[in-house]
């Protein structure tokens, strides 16, 4: 995967999610390389999900206020992260809906940060959620040990050691689709409806390129994988 590739697919998952009305923000050029991984070490979810969500350290905003980042770490060779985090709160509506429901005048807040802050607030008295299940998808072969950590993996749900093998290389689309299936069912019969999905689908299930072999080794065969 180039540059180029990754930027037409990072597109493609925007125009889905505008048909599917499910687009809140996008951020063009997310400061990724600004916050290392020691920055987030030893926070909660909900700390994580908000200083995402401070810092504009996303992709996408979902108008259930989850994110989904996709991060290119290096191209040559080739390391990325695709991450979906669910937002921590029950039923939080829409910042936009939020607003319209407010009883005030242009002197009460005087630009965007102001009622940004107020729907801070607004989300900090909501109920939190029991519990919350983050998906990350990484590859990275400078991490591959064999039976154990594969290039290619799926994590599942926080601060635990899921890892769950593939041999595929997912791209930004795949990786979409599998959030949809996974975590909107509604939606993802809606995307189904469409007229293109099939051919959606199809182009995601033909197209992504296989891990080489040499990061697929015997003992990585004894688990079960997603293909």
């Amino acid at each position: 995967m180039n540059q180029g590739l990754f930027c037409a697919q990072i597109n493609e998952v925007e125009k889905i999610l505008i048909r599917l009305e499910l687009l809140k923000n996008r951020i063009q050029w997310p400061s990724y390389r600004s916050f290392q991984a020691s920055f987030f070490k030893n926070k909660s979810y909900i700390d994580i999900w908000q200083l995402c969500i401070d810092n504009d350290l996303y992709d996408f905003l979902l108008n259930d206020n989850s994110l989904i980042q996709f991060r290119i770490n290096c191209f040559e060779p080739l390391e990325i992260s695709y991450t979906y985090y669910e937002c921590p709160y029950v039923a939080s509506i829409p910042y936009e809906k939020f607003i319209e429901g407010l009883d005030l005048s242009e002197s009460d807040f005087r630009d965007e940060l102001s009622s940004l802050r107020l729907y801070d607030y607004y989300l900090a008295d909501l109920e939190k959620k029991p519990a919350c299940t983050p998906i990350r998808y990484d590859y990275n072969t400078k991490q591959y040990v064999e039976g154990r950590h594969p290039a290619s993996h799926f994590h599942l749900g926080f601060s635990n050691q899921i890892r769950i093998g593939t041999k595929k290389v997912l791209r930004p689309l795949s990786f979409l689709l599998f959030i949809l299936r996974q975590c909107y069912p509604i939606e993802w019969i809606r995307f189904m409806d469409l007229a293109d999905s099939e051919t959606i689908c199809r182009n995601i299930r033909e197209h992504p390129s296989d891990i080489d072999t040499c990061f697929w080794k015997r003992r990585d065969s004894f688990e079960m994988i997603l293909s």
